[in-house]
């Protein structure tokens, strides 16, 4: 055999790093966002509601 891997595990592998990436891309995104509304004294919220009792 001239492959150590398998077809098979090679495909796991591939498919687990890709989990991985998409785990840590959406991580990050929504630490990003987190940051970003931490950083906002949320003014559409206010607004909404000002809006809403007028």
């Amino acid at each position: 055999m001239t492959f150590p891997l398998d077809a098979s595990e090679i495909l796991l592998l591939l498919s687990g790093y890709t989990v991985l990436r998409l785990l840590m891309t959406a991580v990050s995104t929504s630490a990003i966002v987190a940051a970003i509304e931490r950083t906002r004294p949320t003014p559409t919220s206010t607004h909404a509601q000002s809006e809403v009792k007028s």
